[in-house]
């Protein structure tokens, strides 16, 4: 995307009229919504000069902009200096795709497949779609509509409009086109059709769910509404296919168009397979799915039908949520009358014999002969009705609620304006076998009121129900305060320098500090929801708090760690009891986090999505916790790293687990301090193995050539990788290979990013084990393994300054220490280089106790050992290094402040470099710039 000037503008398009510019102005896009412009944006708008309505509400909204650069029709009086350029004929002439060219760079997006879908229901959920099964039939696709911009099943954007304005859509196309996409899935709004935002454009094909009852304020009847829809022919090279259950639309079409009759076909409806997700049998969606296919077999595009099993629903469209002590709650987009009919005659039907309840509104300023006939519809299916605002916009809400009571003869309602508080008590009375439908907003994350949007979202205040309701059966929680606002999904915090907007803050509580008293910080943050200790002194801060703003939720408990890890396991209790899901454990002295990736590396390209990590190194009792409430309902595979530096952690971390499969490393000479020796470290490790046996699934791999773990009590579900004695033979064989090999079969791992053999035994630990749980998945998972590079700081591999450099600078103790050099030394000399060639950089390492001195000078008898002679020795220990290695080093200091001023001396004439020590020392501080 070029900038330009908007004088550049008036030379480019020579127009007719007399153009002129008040003050000029440089511009990078150009875009006709004010709500997301920003300074240096050119904001097209077609002003009209005498209307007053209208031109307040342009003034309005440009007052809550940043927008400085104006293409107008007449002048306007701003409250502010902004650059402009006056043009009426501009906007006659519809210079459009000119001025795109323009700022956007010349159009070329031919290689971009452009398929549209109009209607009045099912635009959205039809083009969700189109764009999942082709992209699981291995075609780069995108979708653009009501629920966002997304390509394939990421969502890279929301939309403010169903169908973006028309120089939205062409920045897109080119972002779109810049990234290989091949086909487009839009939805064609009928203001888009009318207002001609898809001039210049071509649709391979087009696809059409219904017409009914929408938009009469604006088309003002519905034969004009009809003929915006049939624009969309205007636009078409291939064909138009309508749904199979419109078939009084098809026949009107053909009588419209008769010009097109050859163009416009009915789509079939389908036999499709029985194991299909229950959302698809939704009779709607099935006609959604079966437009959909018929689009693409019109397109040529080819997918097995068994892929059908992998389609997502769109969010917020039929979305069932199964909430703990009542029924279900049903949440729609469904805001005009025949949506509104569609999904309460569809949960009739399921959900027969139930108490049905719906909870809707209607939009203000908009279309009000609806208003009735959904409160006719509601009455016809439902044994109760709530009335509560949509978005109300500038009109009063009582009086939209008025019109809707209208339509309603029978049934019992209720109006209860505060969108929020009508879901709460409707929710919070419901009996187990009720049922709720909330209806009109689906996906939106927002209420208009009096022009402003204030965020609001029915599914996540479900969740925030739903959590509280968690929480509340929770033996640590005492009381709450304010409304539901935390949900699970929207994340935790114990950290107020780190939290973001949207998640709970947990204030825990320490020797030295009291979360508690950083409420205020995180206040200020934007934060809303809070989990606390109960005591006197909290609840009084609170209440001052709560007087300030009811908007607020806070959680009292006893005791805010205990709580964090209470409430991870009953999370993850829920999660098991609705789908099947693997929960795996790591732990060992060293490779845990290494093994960790591994493991998330190969299963998350063999199954995207579907598996989530530890984040970080969130692996103690605080992190454990916070990591399993990160786990999404699309996740199946939960990878936990479980830390420990005393005993007794890593029962704790898997009775809130319970892991179904696992993984030890090694045991090595890790805080020592607090578990005395090895055999200590064993004791405390082998616990993960004791609870993966209580597993009906029980699935565990380990390091048989380690001499305490080869003792684990034999099992079938226990698999020893070894190079000599194990059930699973490990052969290193290069530097950039590692052989497996089992009774059956010999699998060869290879990967160019791994440096010796601890990696590769840590690469093999972790196929092993992925391998025996999903067998199907060999191919993938050895193709996977070439791909895996290691985190940055741990066995990181990298070129600095035309230097090989191996840093690995996060943790070091005595066994991990011996392993990386001794693999770094390998390294070098099967590369034919020799040890003169290399620096090694040597930082304490901590947590050693009474073990510090001899551990230290174990590793500098190790350096002399190898004839290492370019060594380096920092921190506090480095004297007891230098008594182990006895001989005279490049180079000793107290800390990396003191190495760097003279560390590039100290690399002359060097091509390797070895870095490693713990990460408290910050040895990785020394080469910041890697390239």
């Amino acid at each position: 995307m070029k900038k330009t000037h908007l004088r550049d503008i008036v030379h480019a398009l020579k127009f007719d009229d007399e153009a002129h510019i008040v003050s000029d102005g440089q511009i990078s896009r150009v875009t006709s919504t004010l709500e997301n412009a920003g300074p240096q944006d050119l904001v097209v708008y077609n002003l009209k000069e005498n209307d007053e309505k209208a031109n307040s509400v342009f003034l309005e909204r440009f007052s809550k902009s940043q927008c400085n650069n104006f293409l107008l029709p007449c002048d306007f009086n701003f409250p502010r200096a902004v650059n402009k350029i006056i043009s009426k004929s501009f906007f006659a002439n519809k210079n459009y795709v000119e001025i795109c060219d323009l700022v956007f760079g010349k159009q070329h997006t031919d290689a971009l497949k452009i398929v549209a879908v109009t209607g009045t229901n099912g635009k959205s959920s039809t083009v969700f779609f189109l764009n999942q099964l082709t992209s699981l039939a291995g075609i780069k696709a995108a979708s653009l509509g009501t629920i966002g911009l997304y390509i394939g099943t990421r969502k890279i954007r929301d939309s403010l409009l169903t169908t973006p304005d028309y120089f939205e859509l062409r920045e897109t196309l080119h972002e779109l086109t810049d990234q290989k996409i091949e086909y487009l899935f839009l939805e064609a709004s009928s203001h888009a059709l009318e207002q001609d935002r898809f001039l210049d454009l071509r649709f391979q094909c087009a696809g059409w769910t219904n017409l009914t009852h929408d938009h009469l304020d604006y088309h003002g009847n519905f034969s004009n509404y009809f003929n915006s829809k049939l624009k969309i022919l205007r636009s078409l090279s291939g064909k138009l296919i309508v749904s199979p259950d419109s078939t009084l639309l098809f026949q009107q079409i053909l009588a419209a168009a008769p010009a097109f009759q050859d163009k416009i076909l009915l789509a079939r409806k389908l036999d499709l397979p029985q194991e299909l997700p229950s959302f698809l049998k939704v009779e709607f969606n099935y006609h959604n799915l079966c437009l959909a296919i018929s689009v693409l077999e019109s397109l040529g595009i080819i997918f097995a039908h068994k892929l059908l099993a992998k389609l997502q629903p769109p969010p917020g469209r039929f979305s069932v949520h199964h909430m703990d002590g009542i029924g279900d709650v049903i949440v729609d987009y469904a805001h005009t009358p025949d949506g509104l009919e569609k999904v309460l005659s569809e949960t009739r039907k399921i959900y027969f014999g139930h108490k049905l309840t719906v909870i809707f509104g209607c939009g203000g300023n908009r279309d009000k002969t609806k208003r009735p006939v959904m409160g006719q519809i509601a009455d016809k299916y439902c044994d109760e009705i709530i009335i509560t605002d949509d978005n109300p916009r500038f009109e009063e809400p009582l009086a939209i609620a008025t019109d809707i009571v209208a339509g309603i003869k029978r049934t019992k309602y209720s109006i209860l304006l505060d969108r929020r508080r009508a879901i709460c008590d409707t929710v919070n009375s419901a009996k187990p076998s009720d049922v709720i439908v909330i209806a009109g907003k689906g996906h939106e994350s927002y209420q208009e009121i009096k022009g402003k949007r204030h965020h609001f979202n029915d599914s996540e205040l479900l969740e925030s129900i739903a959590t509280l309701k968690m929480i509340e059966k929770v033996s640590s929680f005492t009381k709450s305060f304010g409304p539901p606002l935390m949900s699970i999904s929207s994340g935790f915090s114990t950290d107020s320098r780190s939290i973001s907007v949207g998640q709970t803050f947990v204030a825990l509580v320490g020797e030295k500090f009291d979360g508690a008293d950083y409420l205020e910080t995180c206040l200020a943050k934007g934060i809303r929801s809070f989990i606390v200790n109960s005591n006197e002194h909290n609840e009084s801060r609170i209440e001052k708090l709560f007087a300030k703003d009811s908007d607020l939720q806070f959680i009292l408990v006893s005791d805010t760690t205990v709580f964090l890890g209470e409430l991870a396991k009953k999370y993850l209790q829920r999660l098991r009891q609705n789908r099947e899901m693997v929960v795996i454990g790591i732990t060992g002295s060293n490779g845990k986090t290494t093994t960790k990736d591994m493991l998330y590396h190969l299963l998350n390209d063999a199954m995207p999505g579907k598996v989530q990590k530890t984040l970080g190194n969130l692996n103690n009792h605080i992190g454990l916790p916070l990591t399993i409430l990160s786990i999404k309902d699309h996740h199946d595979i939960a990878i936990l790293e479980m830390g420990t530096n005393h005993p007794g952690e890593i029962n704790y971390l898997c009775n809130i687990s319970s892991p179904d499969a696992g993984i030890i490393t090694s045991i090595g000479d890790s805080h020592l301090e607090f578990f005395g020796n090895r055999t200590g470290v064993y004791n405390e490790k082998r616990i993960l193995h004791d609870y993966v046996m209580k597993s009906s699934r029980a699935l565990f791999v380990t390091d048989g050539d380690d001499a305490l773990l080869s003792a684990l009590p034999k099992s079938k579900a226990t698999y020893l990788v070894a190079s000599k004695n194990g059930n699973i033979k490990a052969n290193y064989r290069t530097y950039n290979q590692i052989e497996l090999t089992d009774s059956s079969e010999s699998i060869i791992l290879e990967n160019n990013y791994l440096i010796g053999i601890h990696n590769f035994k840590d690469l093999a630990l972790a196929f092993t084990l992925a391998l025996k749980l999903y067998p199907d998945k060999k191919r993938d998972l050895i193709d996977s393994a070439q791909t895996f590079r290691t985190q940055h700081n741990r066995s990181e591999v990298r070129i600095e300054n035309n230097r090989f450099l191996f840093l690995d600078a996060y943790n070091a103790n005595p066994s991990s220490m011996e392993i990386s050099l001794s693999s770094f030394v390998n390294y070098v000399i099967m590369k034919g280089h020799q040890l003169n060639e290399c620096l090694f950089i040597i930082g304490d390492m901590n947590e050693l106790g009474t073990h510090a001195q001899e551990g230290h000078q174990r590793i500098g008898r190790l350096l002399h050992s190898h004839g290492i002679t370019n060594v380096i020795f920092i921190g506090q220990y480095s004297g007891f290094y230098l008594e182990g290695f006895g001989s005279r080093p490049l180079g000793q200091f107290r800390n990396v402040d003191e190495c760097k001023q003279q560390l590039q001396a100290l690399l002359k004439d060097i091509g390797y470099i070895f870095v490693k020590g713990s990460r408290s020392i910050k040895l990785e501080t020394l080469f910041p710039n890697s390239k």
